[in-house]
């Protein structure tokens, strides 16, 4: 996928699953236990809200992070992980 980058503004809209780390569990193909972050082997507790870095697809998505990363002022590099769009993907 790429460069991320954090979305710092309430979601658009609210998970039926609670949480957006369970979110991500339900609505991924993969599995994802670790960071998205490409270097990072900490566990991604956080299901954090991001956009693509310097794209202008201004689309929310959620991916697995850690506490470290879920916190980061700079892009992050998010490799092959395949966020999910909370618009389109939202719970029932």
């Amino acid at each position: 996928m790429g460069l991320v980058k954090l979305y710092n503004e309430p979601a658009p809209v609210t998970c039926k699953c609670g949480d957006w780390r369970v979110h991500f569990n339900y609505h991924s193909l993969q599995w994802v236990i670790w960071c998205a972050e490409t270097t990072c082997e900490r566990i991604g507790i956080n299901g954090s809200l991001v956009q693509l870095y310097k794209s202008q697809n201004d689309q929310i998505f959620v991916i697995p992070l850690c506490n470290i990363h879920a916190h980061a002022t700079t892009p992050i590099d998010i490799g092959d992980v395949d966020p999910i769009n909370i618009i389109q993907d939202i719970c029932q």
